[in-house]
């Protein structure tokens, strides 16, 4: 954890000692009363404050002093419902790294039951992005989404507030037709300063999944020659934006 985040506002009045992220102060950085440390709002300000120790917890001194977030990068991260604890990692590389939107979406070869998991049902997705955000130390909350064909998806990144051209990128290992590196190359526009990219399920992306995404443009992509985990192909995805992708 770099940073403090809170959820909102109204929480960021007082940390109490119970807290994860209180012990995390206390006994992993060692933050005694009176010291400065970095402090926000999910969606809002990211800013230094001093910290205060009272009886019931720890109080951030306001008025902060606002700094700006890391850099992000412009890209939409499309993913294959997942299991659980595979999509929270995702959602928390995705947060760190300033992904700016998550889309999850049923591929013909993902679970059905997945979509119904509580992380998503109850809104616990949240948590997974906010520990991102403390572990980037940064604020600028991803703008999630979630959708109920390959499709519907497909439609709405049309839609996106992203920088053109845009790169369309579905990463697959077995009918690749060009390496991570060159699909940030958009034919008659140059290098690609934003990015939408597609992820199977766990199982891969079934021929139906290939064909669509192929008629709407997505260059099948590799990234590299082994089998990866969902969770590790959506944190490569982020790396590769950010290196390949004109500034």
């Amino acid at each position: 954890m770099n940073a403090v985040i809170f959820k909102d506002s109204r929480e960021a009045d007082l940390l109490p000692f119970s807290d994860e992220r209180a012990k995390h102060l206390r006994e992993v950085l060692k933050a005694e009363d009176g010291a400065e440390v970095y402090v926000g709002i999910a969606g809002g300000d990211l800013g230094v404050a001093r910290l205060v120790k009272t009886e019931a917890g720890y109080v951030f001194a306001r008025p902060w002093r606002i700094v700006g977030n890391p850099k992000g990068v412009n890209i939409c991260l499309c993913v294959a419902y997942a299991r659980p604890q595979i999509t929270k990692r995702v959602l928390f590389d995705a947060a760190s790294m300033g992904v700016r939107y998550i889309y999850f979406y049923p591929s013909e070869k993902s679970f059905a039951a997945y979509a119904k998991s509580s992380l998503f049902a109850g809104g616990l997705w949240r948590d997974s992005c906010i520990a991102g955000l403390a572990q980037g130390c940064r604020t600028d909350m991803p703008k999630v989404d979630f959708f109920e064909s390959l499709e519907e998806m497909a439609d709405s990144v049309l839609k996106l507030n992203l920088p053109s051209p845009r790169a369309l990128i579905a990463p697959d290992l077995y009918e690749a037709t060009v390496d991570i590196k060159g699909a940030f190359s958009v034919p008659g526009a140059g290098r690609a300063r934003s990015a939408v990219f597609v992820l199977g399920s766990e199982r891969g992306f079934s021929a139906a999944d290939r064909n669509f995404l192929r008629s709407r443009g997505f260059v099948l992509a590799s990234l590299g020659g082994g089998v990866l985990r969902t969770d590790t192909a959506a944190a490569c995805c982020s790396f590769s934006a950010g290196l390949f992708l004109e500034d």
